[in-house]
């Protein structure tokens, strides 16, 4: 009976060992790709940052003739109008200030012919876009 049992547990492991010998290895998961950043391309490892902002209608299309004066932080007064077309899907257009201290906040006033101003504070971040999207609404 003992010889019996060591037959069964003999073939049982070689069984086991067959099966592990022919198994295939699983294929490997391929990485996955980095989400592209929203805005125009940052150059790498830079030190200073920019911000982009699009002044859109409800509807996402950019108003023409949309200005944002600096009230406040650096760059004081400097007023950018926007450059159309833009919009956030074509990577182009709107208002930019480049070349930013990040971590220096900004007080920045948006404005455009027949809409409500606004004021946005805006802090730039190191090496990359800081992107506002900006709504007004209509003067009635």
């Amino acid at each position: 009976m003992k010889s019996v049992r060591r037959i069964v547990l003999i073939l049982a492991a070689l069984a086991c060992s067959q099966d592990d010998a022919f198994r295939l290895p699983a294929a490997p998961t391929p990485p996955i790709p980095p989400v592209p950043p929203s805005g125009p391309p940052v150059p790498p490892n830079s030190s200073l940052g920019t911000v982009w902002i699009l002044v859109v209608k409800d509807s996402g299309v950019c108003i023409d003739s949309a200005t944002a004066t600096v009230l406040s932080g650096q760059r004081v007064g400097e007023s950018v109008q926007q450059v159309t077309p833009c919009g956030r899907w074509d990577s182009g257009g709107g208002i930019e200030f480049r070349n930013l201290t990040p971590g220096v906040a900004m007080i920045l006033r948006v404005s455009a012919p027949g809409y409500v101003t606004q004021e946005r504070t805006v802090l730039p971040a190191v090496g990359t876009y800081t992107a506002w999207e900006i709504y007004p609404s209509k003067i009635p």
